[in-house]
């Protein structure tokens, strides 16, 4: 599950390829099919991005972060609309830069040197080894005092550098990150998409 977001306009630099009939073509008419779209939307960054859940909150986070921060004054059907997928989006080019202008300000002034932007929604786990020896991921809803500690420990902060932290000598990670690579991939996306929606 997660986000699938189309420019409205895009810029094209080539053309989409001709939609092939599914159910009556040879697996390799398929996978030509599969790698000229993903060559066009490589090539077109405008066209389309996408993101799973637990990737797109945090870059919905730098969103509401730049238009509070920055004062963009972005639609609040789009602010509102950002965690369903139901066509909120942005309408024009010009609003997409301005949000591309500032996200980019944000990754050279608070991201710098970060490969990951973990957001504090006061949900963490933790590795740890059970009594046959295995490791695994604990997550920590089920310790209720502990988890009031770390949010103590982190502050009001929203952002946490990688999506781990240390405590008492022990790693955590918080349950949602994205790349920081994934981040710029959208900055790309805003510059080129017309405006988007998100479906």
């Amino acid at each position: 599950m997660g986000m699938d977001i189309t420019g409205r306009n895009p810029k094209l630099k080539s053309e989409k390829p001709v939609d092939i009939d599914w159910f009556n073509s040879t697996q390799e008419e398929k996978d030509a099919y599969m790698n000229a779209k993903h060559d066009f939307e490589n090539n077109n960054p405008g066209v389309y991005f996408r993101a799973n859940l637990w990737s797109w909150r945090p870059i919905a986070e730098v969103i509401n972060y730049c238009n509070n921060v920055m004062g963009l004054n972005l639609p609040e059907t789009f602010l509102g609309g950002m965690h369903y997928n139901s066509g909120a989006g942005l309408e024009t080019q010009e609003e997409c830069d301005k949000l591309a202008d500032a996200i980019d300000a944000m990754i050279i002034s608070k991201f710098d040197g970060w490969e990951y932007i973990g957001v504090n929604y006061k949900l963490y786990a933790r590795k740890v080894v059970n009594s046959e020896g295995k490791i695994f991921e604990e997550n920590l809803y089920n310790n209720p005092e502990l988890v009031q500690e770390l949010e103590q420990y982190l502050g009001e902060d929203i952002f946490v550098k990688d999506g781990v932290f240390e405590y008492k000598d022990i790693e955590y990670n918080t349950a949602h990150a994205t790349g920081l690579d994934h981040l710029e991939d959208f900055v790309a996306f805003l510059r080129e998409c017309g405006g988007f929606e998100i479906w």
